[in-house]
């Protein structure tokens, strides 16, 4: 595996353990759905609790021991979670024993990971702002109906469990637990679309300590860690635009399956890895989508978290918390734009969406 698939790989994968650090921070609805026959109560406690969770609003400082259950028999990461009051971020993976010793510190400037097997830091832009949240706030009125009921007591905590559903019903939805003090999350539970329940990640142990020494997010790795720096991404707001940066013209399309809308387009400023990341989302979910040129040698395939396909001469891959099938639709939207251009249609920016 050449250093440039694994650098691939791992990105895929710190974004399937990003997925507890989405609730610790904070378009047009599926063909065929009426929306007048999906009335529900939309509950204003849920709600609440819910959108300060989004919006980190959670007044105190957090450390606790979270247990993430990997889907189809990936067994489980264990990971310790420090929050400060004014909003960073420390994530360290204590088990299993080949994951251990990876963490992610993210001040909502920038996130940096380490990645001790790779002796690799890589630092990034946060994904983590206001104008963000706001947007999956709208996007989750839009797409899903909300309401809460009383929880369980959850590492003696008592909780309020909201439930989220979406109104393209093959998507199913989440139950979160909330702690009912602090709106800071403890478990979370996937409903697929057939209504199967399974835990996502839930709390192992919590407290909210008074204060958190500042040394707890830095970290000064060892002279032999390799630091790639993502600092200064392109921004981008159109595929023509992108075309003139990579040198190759990528796939955005107008529209998005299951109520998504992108978040932010950028490209890599990796010189040996040119490619346009695409942020979407429904408001409760959150994929990652890349874009770039293959080269010959390479090896990257589809996996747990992440789909992988061809678009023409380009390689799309789309990373995130949504079944394989679910995906494999978003890929084949922006295969049905590829289409498109190839006709001279025109081709979609983030204006409108």
């Amino acid at each position: 595996m050449t250093k440039l698939t694994a650098l691939k790989q791992r990105m895929a994968a710190i974004s399937v353990l990003g997925l507890i650090l989405l609730w610790v921070s904070g378009c047009v609805s599926a063909a065929g759905i009426d929306p007048v026959t999906l009335v529900a109560v939309q509950d204003s406690k849920g709600k609440s609790l819910l959108y300060r969770s989004i919006r980190s609003d959670h007044g105190s400082n957090v450390v606790g021991i979270f247990k993430q259950i990997l889907s189809k028999g990936g067994g489980s990461l264990t990971v310790k979670i420090q929050r400060s009051i004014d909003g960073k971020l420390r994530d360290t993976i204590v088990a299993p024993l080949r994951e251990q010793g990876q963490e992610t510190i993210d001040d909502q400037k920038r996130m940096s990971t380490v990645l001790p097997c790779e002796k690799m830091v890589l630092v990034q832009p946060s994904t983590r702002n206001v104008q963000d949240s706001e947007l999956r706030i709208t996007l989750l009125e839009r797409n899903y109906l909300i309401s809460s009921e009383k929880g369980p007591v959850l590492s003696g905590r008592p909780t309020v469990v909201v439930k989220a559903m979406s109104k393209s019903p093959e998507l199913g939805g989440v139950r979160i637990a909330f702690d009912e003090a602090s709106a800071f999350p403890l478990r979370k539970e996937i409903i697929s679309g057939d209504g199967e329940i399974r835990i996502d990640w839930e709390v192992i142990s919590i407290s909210f300590p008074k204060t958190l020494d500042e040394s707890v997010f830095r970290f000064n790795p060892s002279a032999d860690f390799e630091t790639i720096n993502y600092s200064s991404p392109v921004k981008i707001r159109s595929a023509k635009e992108a075309f003139s940066v990579l040198g190759f013209m990528p796939s955005v399309p107008t529209r998005l399956p299951f109520g998504f809308a992108v978040q932010s387009m950028s490209t890599t400023d990796s010189k040996e890895w040119k490619a346009l990341n695409m942020r979407i989302t429904d408001g409760m979910k959150r994929l990652t989508v890349y874009q770039w040129k293959p080269k010959s040698n390479e090896s990257i395939r589809s996996g747990q978290s992440r789909s992988v396909d061809m678009i023409g001469g380009i390689k799309i891959m789309v990373v995130g918390d949504l079944d394989e099938s679910m995906r494999q639709i978003i890929i084949e939207a922006f295969q049905r734009q590829a289409r498109l251009n190839a006709e001279d249609r025109p081709v979609a920016s983030l204006d409108g969406i």
